[in-house]
């Protein structure tokens, strides 16, 4: 049976578009995805998208007065931290429903 080039390279191109889609989407609704953490006293809360842009970092009021400057830089890189594994949490659990609901579509 020869092997019908034309189908094989549209079928290919197909294929290629509908994962490229499928990869956009996922990178969008990364880009939409918020999550937000707050530090243990709740002195700070930074709020990061799940594609790694850090929409904002709110301090509430007085927190400089109660820490040095040495124990508030590792107050913030604590709260970053656990953002940053709040997002890549979040981040697995979009991809494993997408698959989730891919599978179940047939």
């Amino acid at each position: 049976m020869p092997l019908d080039v034309q189908k094989f390279l549209k079928e290919a191109m197909e294929e290629a578009r509908q994962e490229f889609e499928r990869r956009r989407s996922l990178h969008e609704e990364f880009r939409r995805t918020e999550v937000s953490c707050q530090s243990p006293d709740h002195s700070i809360e930074v709020v990061q998208t799940c594609s790694g842009e850090i929409r904002s970092i709110r301090i509430a009021p007085g927190t400089f007065e109660r820490y040095d400057e040495a124990s508030f830089g590792r107050l913030l890189e604590t709260t970053l931290r656990s953002a940053t594994d709040a997002v890549l949490w979040a981040r697995r659990t979009l991809i494993e429903d997408r698959k989730a609901a891919a599978h179940d579509r047939g």
